[in-house]
């Protein structure tokens, strides 16, 4: 585990402008009357390797019937790229 500042001192130490940290705060597998699904959560923060501030903050969460978590993961992270590019 890393936090956000050992992130930006290692970001400082291999020259990165920026570094981003996140974690999977909700990752539920469930069964309802319908069939399975799960629900994943993740937060990322893109923070500047010089200043030490969080430039960018995302959270996105998905709840998908029928999914397994690990393909539901996949599918919730890629959104999650989709939204910081669209932010910055």
């Amino acid at each position: 585990m890393i936090d956000s500042e050992t992130a930006v001192a290692v970001g400082k130490l291999v020259g990165a402008n920026a570094v981003v940290v996140g974690e999977l705060t909700d990752y539920v597998h469930w069964e309802s009357l319908t069939g399975p699904g799960s629900t994943i959560t993740f937060s990322i923060r893109m923070i500047d390797s010089e200043s030490s501030r969080v430039v960018l903050n995302s959270t996105i969460s998905r709840a998908r019937a029928y999914i397994e978590p690990v393909p539901n993961a996949q599918l919730t992270i890629k959104e999650l790229i989709e939204s910081v590019r669209k932010q910055s």
